[in-house]
């Protein structure tokens, strides 16, 4: 936990684990379910080690602060509010139909098999199906949980039924080649289809349909006057293709906080907010989208003039460092 505590926020949910576990385990020896439980002597030491182990989070640079990272990033409003991975799923997308897929299979399992569900599992089962539905980056972590849940139940039911699958211990001569022939062909395809994607020019032609590739070449060869308001999508690009020009904003909102919400509010022009706060930010340069909806309100604008443009970028630079 030390360990993972400095890596990752997501250090949360190991004790969101360990915490349904224990109190799982618990009603499992108060109500005498037997089946796969830990008797109080294993749960002692599990809730004791458990127990030792919060006071290392405050290894940390941060010490007792990093304790509460992953409650104050779940506390940050942009997060929730323009991350989708922090939205809830959205179960039109094609994209979500494999976790629609695993709650379903889970139902049947616990449907067809005659075992129990034990307490823990269905602490940890309600729990990060809960978190699942809350946020979608959540998916994940149900899955790591109802897998072996989902696994454990199918086999048993199989069993009841007599259809119990059993694995070769030998293959013949022939099939062992043929097997050995499939490896070799997967595994090349796979390192070719790999270095094909991973060459220079290939790489290039992929940042140039979704990055604003040319803007920046055109940025860095022009003497444009900092600082720069920048789209969000960018912020991370232009970090490295840029670094000239310090950004307004990148991807890491957990650390801008709400300040992301004044990033919002300039970029989408809400209440006729966008030039007055160019303005009080004392911005000279604005780098956005094609379709941003703040390059309407700089178009009507005399303050701004356009520097540049093409499919995917507008580049505006304010009137007076034109002259």
């Amino acid at each position: 936990m030390c360990l993972w505590s400095n890596i990752h926020a997501g250090w949360a949910i190991g004790y969101l684990f360990l915490f349904a576990f224990i109190v799982g385990e618990a009603l499992n020896n108060l109500l005498g379910i037997e089946e796969n439980t830990i008797i109080w002597a294993g749960w002692r030491k599990l809730l004791l080690v458990t127990a030792l182990s919060i006071p290392f989070l405050a290894i940390s640079p941060y010490f007792l602060e990093n304790m509460l990272v992953p409650f104050n990033t779940v506390g940050i409003e942009p997060l929730r509010a323009f991350i989708q991975e922090w939205q809830s799923p959205n179960f039109q997308n094609r994209g979500t139909w494999a976790f629609i897929a695993m709650i379903m299979l889970l139902f049947m399992s616990l449907w067809t098999s005659k075992l129990k569900l034990d307490w823990s599992s269905f602490f940890l089962l309600i729990g990060t199906l809960f978190l699942a539905l809350l946020y979608s980056r959540n998916i994940a972590v149900f899955a790591v949980v109802a897998t072996p849940i989902l696994s454990y139940h199918f086999d048993n039911a199989f069993t009841e039924r007599n259809i119990i699958l059993r694995p070769r211990k030998t293959v013949p001569h022939s099939m062992a080649l043929v097997n050995l022939a499939l490896i070799i062909i997967i595994v090349l395809g796979v390192a070719v289809y790999t270095l094909g994607i991973l060459l220079p020019d290939n790489i290039a032609d992929e940042q140039t349909k979704i990055l604003p590739v040319d803007a920046v070449t055109y940025l860095n060869e022009s003497d444009l006057p900092n600082p720069i308001f920048n789209s969000y999508n960018w912020g991370g690009y232009l970090m490295f293709s840029a670094p000239d020009y310090p950004v307004f904003v990148d991807g890491r909102t957990d650390l801008y906080g709400d300040f992301v919400l004044d990033y919002n509010a300039i970029y989408n022009n809400l209440d006729d907010y966008s030039l007055s706060e160019l303005d009080t930010y004392g911005i000279n340069l604005v780098f956005v989208e094609a379709v941003s909806p703040i390059n309407d309100v700089l178009e009507k604008s005399s303050e701004w003039t356009l520097e540049y443009r093409d499919t995917l970028t507008t580049i505006w630079v304010r009137s007076e460092n034109n002259e």
